[in-house]
């Protein structure tokens, strides 16, 4: 699956959305392929579009294809294909801790706000963000100081983004000891145990 990738050499951008538009995948594979980047960066894009698709879904995709307008996951493809091999998409996979450890950051431009586990996940390997500007992605990077937010939709900004955290490896270093220092705290055993006890004592 990853034969188009070298994890000692190329410097990855990983991407776990797969195709799907709540996740910004259109987004995402358009800014990596439009920036002014080094040949040694890749995209890593892992996973698919939505599973268990009814038959109307199916039936839509493929009027949409007959018209000229290719479903929104064909349309990733498409783009993906294009760029050859500095785009490689593929099925989800278990193992994603060893891919987050290589990679060069985490990108994760959501669609609408909902939890973003995979910021948690990267800051906790010491890993630099780029992400949508939400609520989620403020709490998991200490309000962007682990991480290069991004207003919800604005593609440009996002390609500037991505431009911006590859022309600069001391930034990309700062942001994933930041944001590793701030998620560690967070989820702090402990800490957590101790806030716990408040709550409990406070209901008494």
């Amino acid at each position: 699956q990853l034969k188009h990738i070298d994890l000692t050499r190329d410097r990855i951008f990983l991407y776990l959305g797969g195709t799907q538009r709540l996740k910004g995948a259109l987004a995402v594979v358009k800014a990596f392929v439009e920036a002014n980047l080094g040949g040694q960066f890749k995209l890593l894009v892992i996973g698919a579009a939505a599973v268990n698709e009814g038959w109307s879904r199916k039936l839509l995709r493929l009027l949409l294809r007959i018209v000229g307008q290719p479903a929104y996951s064909e349309r990733v493809h498409a783009i993906a294909n294009a760029a050859s091999d500095r785009v490689v998409i593929i099925p989800p996979v278990l193992a994603v801790k060893p891919l987050i450890e290589h990679c060069y950051a985490l990108v994760s431009f959501v669609t609408r706000p909902h939890a973003l586990l995979p910021l948690a996940e990267a800051a906790w390997l010491g890993k630099p963000s780029i992400a949508a500007d939400t609520t989620e992605a403020r709490e998991y990077t200490d309000n962007g100081k682990g991480a290069i937010l991004a207003p919800i939709g604005n593609e440009t900004a996002l390609k500037s983004a991505i431009e911006k955290l590859a022309g600069d490896p001391g930034l990309a270093e700062k942001l994933g000891a930041g944001a590793q220092d701030h998620v560690r705290t967070l989820f702090d055993k402990a800490n957590n145990l101790r806030l716990l006890e408040e709550c409990y004592n406070n209901l008494r």
